[in-house]
């Protein structure tokens, strides 16, 4: 009887990128893209920022991401500082609805105490 093989353990593959699918937030309701982009798993609004809310989204600490055909790319503060091809898309939140309108500031009611 010949001796039996080794049955070889595959390796995990480490930043892993899928091609991304379309569906619907199960609580809010909006579509995204749904997938992995290098090793993390993504949600991604189908809404192209300009650059106001680019800048609003990295303030606010809202991942970025760059959809292409080899699938999504997370924009990292190192490739938002260079030339990135494409358009840049938002993480989904249920708690904000894209497009923000940018420069409206909500002010405290006249009769709110001030916490400080």
């Amino acid at each position: 009887m010949p001796p039996k093989k080794k049955r070889s353990i595959p390796r995990p593959i480490f930043f892993e990128t899928t091609i991304p699918v379309v569906r619907t937030c199960t609580r809010c309701g909006v579509w995204f893209a749904a997938g992995v982009a290098e090793g993390q798993k993504a949600e991604v609004e189908l809404t192209a920022l300009d650059r106001g809310q680019t800048i609003w989204a990295a303030l606010n600490g809202i991942e970025l991401y760059c959809i292409r055909r080899s699938g999504l790319v997370h924009m990292d503060a190192l490739r938002l500082t260079g030339t990135h091809p494409g358009r840049l898309y938002p993480q989904h939140r249920c708690d904000i609805k894209w497009p923000v309108v940018l420069g409206q500031v909500q002010r405290p009611a006249r009769n709110e105490t001030i916490p400080y």
